[in-house]
Order: C-alpha cells, then sequence, then structure tokens
C-alpha cells in the first residue's frame, strides 16, 4: 500500500510541477520574453558592477554568494569553484528562476524563457 502511495504522490507532485513551468511559460509569452542558460545568466550576475560577492570557505571548501538587486529583480547565485550549486532569480516575491544543481543539474546548458527586462545588457 506505501508503494501505491508513494507513486501517487511522486505523479502528483511531478503533474504540479509541470503546471507551474506551464504557467510560467504562458506568462512569459504574454509579456514577451527571450531565452538564456543557466550558464549565460550565471555570468551576468558575476559581471555587474553592482553584485555583491561574499567568499566563504567550509569544510576546507571555497564556496561564493553573489547578490544583486537590478531593475526590480533580485538575483541570488551561490557556486563552488566554478560549479553553480543554486540560482534564483525573484520579481516582488515570485521566483522566476530556481535552479538547483542537485535537482535540475541536465538544464545547466538547456535555454530558458525570461522576461525581456531581466535580459543582460
Amino acid at each position: 500500500m506505501d508503494d501505491k502511495v508513494k507513486k501517487l504522490a511522486g505523479r502528483a507532485q511531478a503533474s504540479l510541477s509541470h503546471a507551474v513551468d506551464y504557467m510560467k511559460e504562458k506568462i512569459i509569452e504574454l509579456t514577451g520574453g527571450t531565452s538564456i542558460t543557466i550558464m549565460e545568466l550565471a555570468l551576468y550576475i558575476q559581471n555587474q558592477p553592482e553584485t555583491n560577492r561574499n567568499d566563504k570557505k567550509l569544510l576546507g571548501k571555497t564556496y561564493t554568494f553573489y547578490s544583486l538587486k537590478k531593475e526590480g529583480a533580485t538575483y541570488h547565485l551561490e557556486m563552488k569553484n566554478a560549479h553553480i550549486l543554486q540560482l534564483d532569480v525573484h520579481i516582488k516575491n515570485h521566483d522566476i528562476i530556481s535552479y538547483r544543481s542537485y535537482r535540475d543539474h541536465s538544464k545547466l546548458s538547456s535555454p530558458i524563457k525570461i522576461p525581456n527586462t531581466l535580459l543582460p545588457d
């Protein structure tokens, strides 16, 4: 019985995730948007003069945390050396992009749609 419940919960979670992704795509379609990869967006965040950078050494590893507020958007990037661990983009307390290396690694180089207002200069 537990296996059936777990499978059902997994399917429900996957369906909800697909629905959220679909809604984000439709919002961007209606407001206009373009494609960019997580890697390109991470480089954009790192190279902005307004970006705050904080390096921390934890358990012998160097972690870098980037924070940027620009044009109404808040960007957060966490890296271990050159590896992107986490990237988030928020507008008015709404998640526009939420990348986690442990769950989204296959999407690192895939183009994602973002609103034109978030395009790199």
